[in-house]
């Protein structure tokens, strides 16, 4: 009996399996096997799974970046086994962050995975890749003087000055993602009850509340553009859809270059937000719903330094009331870890 029809009598993890296992050392000897069979090429099936992503609610951004990503490498390796797979990510961590080979790897996981259940694809090479994390570090974010040196900045174009002011200060007083000011839309904005509402990552709605201050701003600049066809608050310069998020970055860019700071980006002044409430006092939870993470524990892991830094300012407050010995060194492993009772004079009760 032909091996492929043997494999295709396997039980689904069995065939996916024996699959990778030919792959893997069919490519060691240099031997060019064939168990695609009829297969079309998986960049050839990527519209159908870009449709399934957006069926299962993922973000335009994020079924865009996927499919870039997913294009890219297939050019490069049209069929690609788990070796070749393996291979790519181990030869782009020399050149690009471990995020970056995260979100590579997360694009090619979905796709098989999507390829290989539908009948699309033989095998899936991807399910065994073990996905890399970047190392733990601290959110980076503009100390305040940097912001008034930002803040002061006026783009050349009078046209874009307002339109940098009212970004720069909607994302640092509320928290929103780049993405997510971008494409904020009119009737999302209520001055009423003084909050807008956000679609974020997945569609999830929430309601963020606005500050006098990023409400003044975004008043004045919604009524300088009331004249505008678009539905979004920052309408595109054809005023049909919203304004692309490169024209802030690069405007954010200049402002660092001519105040002589290091770069900041957008990223950056969600981190400040976060973190100036935090350390004010407001509660994990709420600051955690209000950036729409997914749970609070992401929150929590992200800004644990500001909690590390709690812990230390408590306990050097509140202390002293354990009594650990008279703060005298510990000699020859003894102490003494209680003040001695002071003398009574008065009989004990019975």
């Amino acid at each position: 009996m032909e091996l492929i029809k043997i494999i295709q009598q396997l039980s689904p993890n069995n065939k996916r399996l024996a699959e990778n296992l030919i792959l893997q050392l069919a490519a060691q000897d240099g031997v060019k096997v064939n168990l695609k069979s009829d297969h079309k090429n998986p960049i050839d099936n990527i519209p159908l799974w870009a449709a399934a992503m957006r069926s299962e609610g993922l973000s335009p951004r994020t079924i865009e970046g996927y499919t870039n990503d997913a294009r890219m490498m297939l050019k490069l390796m049209p069929q690609p086994t788990f070796l070749d797979l393996q291979g790519y990510f181990a030869e782009r961590l020399d050149k690009v962050t471990a995020t970056r080979v995260n979100n590579q790897q997360k694009a090619m996981k979905s796709l098989f995975k999507y390829l290989y259940q539908f009948g699309m694809y033989p095998s899936d090479p991807a399910h065994d890749i073990k996905l890399i994390h970047d190392v733990e570090k601290h959110p980076e974010m503009p100390t305040d003087e940097q912001m008034a040196a930002v803040i002061r900045h006026k783009p050349l174009r009078k046209r874009d000055r307002a339109k940098y002011i009212t970004m720069l200060t909607l994302i640092a007083g509320t928290g929103l993602r780049i993405t997510e000011a971008c494409t904020l839309e009119k009737q999302f904005v209520n001055f009423t009850t003084h909050e807008i509402k956000v679609l974020g990552k997945g569609n999830k709605e929430r309601f963020i509340p606005l500050l006098p201050v990023v409400e003044g701003v975004l008043i004045n600049f919604m009524e300088a553009n009331g004249d505008s066809k678009s539905k979004y608050v920052f309408p595109s310069a054809d005023g049909t859809g919203y304004a692309y998020h490169g024209g802030f970055r690069g405007a954010l860019r200049l402002a660092c270059i001519k105040a002589k700071l290091p770069p900041i980006h957008p990223h950056q002044l969600r981190h400040y937000f976060a973190t100036k409430t935090l350390e004010h006092g407001a509660k994990l939870e709420v600051i955690s719903k209000i950036l729409g993470h997914a749970d609070v524990a992401i929150t929590a892991q992200v800004y644990r330094h500001i909690q590390v830094k709690e812990y230390h300012s408590e306990i050097n407050t509140h202390g002293q009331a354990l009594q650990l010995g008279d703060g005298k060194p510990i000699i020859e492993g003894e102490a003494k870890l209680l003040p001695p009772a002071k003398e009574q004079n008065d009989k004990p009760h019975t």
